[in-house]
């Protein structure tokens, strides 16, 4: 076999994996999808346990999906499983660490779990990131509420487009 034809049938081998390793992934990641459209169903439906195991198929496809980690672990926080939900935000936190909805999901576990200083900090993260969410605004607001007096979360509520009720004040906010 010449030098030229050994270097030409490599070449060819090298293409062929690369056509192989594209299919492969792509196979990899089309049947992630089918597991996380059944998962979301599920959550969707109140089916936690069935929606944590598609997302735990769904991630052996794609071990990289945010989408997996941060939906499992809504599964596992609506059904107790705080720990677990925590670890799961933390691991789609480390793949996409600028991800402010994840934050928010994490700081409302953190907040069931009675830690406020940590889920004020991911609250705060959050806005960080997205300076204009009203679901982090209101959610940081109710925690101040909870942890202070009334005047603490004022701020939070009314730059997120909250108004007290019964206001006795007139100044604006």
């Amino acid at each position: 076999m010449s030098k030229t034809t050994g270097s030409g049938l490599l070449g060819v081998l090298f293409c062929l994996g690369l056509i192989w390793q594209n299919a492969s992934a792509q196979s990899r990641s089309s049947s992630a999808v089918s597991y996380l459209v059944r998962a979301d169903q599920s959550l969707h439906d109140g089916a936690y346990e069935r929606a944590i195991a598609d997302y735990c198929l769904a991630l052996q496809f794609d071990p990289r999906s945010v989408h997996a980690y941060t939906n499992r672990g809504l599964a596992r926080q609506a059904s107790g499983k705080l720990n677990e939900a925590i670890a799961d935000y933390d691991k789609a936190l480390e793949i996409e660490p600028l991800n402010a909805n994840v934050y928010l999901n994490r700081g409302n576990a953190r907040s069931l779990q009675q830690l406020p200083d940590q889920a004020f900090a991911d609250y705060s993260a959050a806005l960080a990131i997205d300076p204009g969410s009203v679901k982090v605004f209101y959610n940081r607001a109710n925690l101040r509420f909870r942890r202070c007096p009334p005047e603490a979360g004022r701020p939070d509520r009314c730059r997120g487009g909250l108004q007290q009720r019964h206001q006795k004040q007139s100044r604006a906010c």
